[in-house]
């Protein structure tokens, strides 16, 4: 699990989803990242229509597999993300 607390509260929640899109391509560049399935974007956590959510798989150059999960509602980005090699 990756917190993030933005140094300033971003109140558009567009702005603030592609923040956090902006954070998972450097994490891609960071974890060798050298496919990915594509960002499902859009999503509200829990219905809450003041949050944003991307999730994606990733594969990286040792083969690994990973899921990820972003959420951010404009003060911080957490991103939950887990890896394995196989299923």
């Amino acid at each position: 699990m990756i917190c993030i607390k933005l140094k300033e509260a971003v109140e558009d929640i567009q702005q603030a989803e592609d923040i956090s899109i902006c954070y998972l391509d450097y994490l891609k560049k960071t974890f060798d990242i050298v496919s990915a399935t594509g960002y499902g974007k859009g999503h509200r956590l829990q219905g809450k229509e003041n949050t944003r959510g991307i999730i994606d798989c990733w594969k990286d150059k040792e083969g690994y597999g990973w899921k990820i999960k972003a959420w951010t509602e404009g003060k911080f980005i957490g991103v939950l993300y887990v890896y394995a090699k196989g299923h």
